[in-house]
């Protein structure tokens, strides 16, 4: 699955968090203040809003991946239908 059109590279990592340890405060802080600390603000809040949105980036563009592959099209926006 290639993602680098949507701006994710590919990184080798040892492990990674399960979806649902996400609903932890306990996982969640540090990965938001450490989030926080790379985009160079205080906020939490701000923080927080812009990783849940580049999370659901990064969900929503392996789906539309996925569809092409199922699909074997490569341009799926030409074919695509939204209901």
């Amino acid at each position: 699955m290639n993602l680098e059109p949507y701006g994710v590279e590919k990184q080798p990592s040892p492990q990674g968090i399960p979806l649902h340890d996400l609903l932890n405060k306990d996982t969640l802080f540090p990965i938001i203040k450490q989030y926080a600390s790379h985009l160079d603000t205080s906020s939490l809040a701000i923080a927080g809003s812009l990783f849940i949105k580049r999370y659901a980036i990064l969900v929503a563009a392996s789906n539309l991946d996925y569809y092409g592959l199922q699909k074997e099209r490569v341009d799926w926006w030409s074919t695509n239908h939204v209901l």
